[in-house]
């Protein structure tokens, strides 16, 4: 019987990808609305608002979409601080609650005219 390897070796994944990082343009524009942005969020609590006051979602779509436009950024981060915001909630939540929360979110990207009176809803169909 072999024993197992005590160590390995992880390929050099930078050497064999042709891609050459990028940063898009409009960041500096972008992260100036941030505050406004930041703002929407208010309601969370101190520890998880802080991911909004450090435009964590403004750099996370300037490196993942170097070449969109300035609209296409701001969808993009729209998206991902809903994400953000969906993960925060459902984190304090139980299975039940967080299902719930869910739902919330995909009918509201799913359709204009659903309304649960949640802040989720509103937010996403923002």
């Amino acid at each position: 019987m072999r024993s197992p390897p005590s160590s390995f070796v992880l390929p050099d994944l930078h050497a064999l990808t042709p891609w050459a990082g990028a940063f898009n343009p409009h960041y500096v524009r972008f992260v100036e609305e941030g505050a406004e942005r930041a703002a929407l969020y208010a309601h969370l609590p101190e520890r998880k608002h802080a991911f909004f006051r450090q435009k964590t979602g403004e750099l996370l779509a300037a490196y993942s979409f170097p070449s969109g436009s300035f609209e296409r950024l701001r969808v993009i981060r729209d998206f991902i601080d809903l994400l953000y915001v969906v993960d925060l909630t459902t984190d304090d939540q139980t299975g039940k609650n967080a299902w719930g929360t869910g739902l919330t979110f995909y009918n509201s990207l799913r359709s204009e005219t659903f309304d649960d009176g949640s802040q989720l809803c509103r937010l996403t169909q923002k």
